[in-house]
């Protein structure tokens, strides 16, 4: 249970779950990945709002985007 509320934690805090990987010794991001995917979910948002603040900080439009 210390194990899995560690994990989550790390998550939580913005650590990417290859590092989380790592930390726990785990062979494949897959186990990572299946074990923690409810907190990663939950997670995707407050990237996502991360990236938006992110373009307006920097007055990133998406017509500046190259799409290649």
């Amino acid at each position: 249970m210390l194990r899995h509320t560690y994990a989550t934690t790390c998550i939580k805090s913005g650590m990417p779950a290859k590092v989380v990987q790592k930390k726990l010794g785990y062979r494949n991001i897959s186990i990572t990945l299946n074990t923690y995917a409810e907190v990663l979910e939950n997670y995707e948002d407050t990237c996502d709002n991360a990236y938006l603040e992110y373009l307006e900080e920097n007055k990133i439009g998406f017509s500046k985007i190259a799409v290649k």
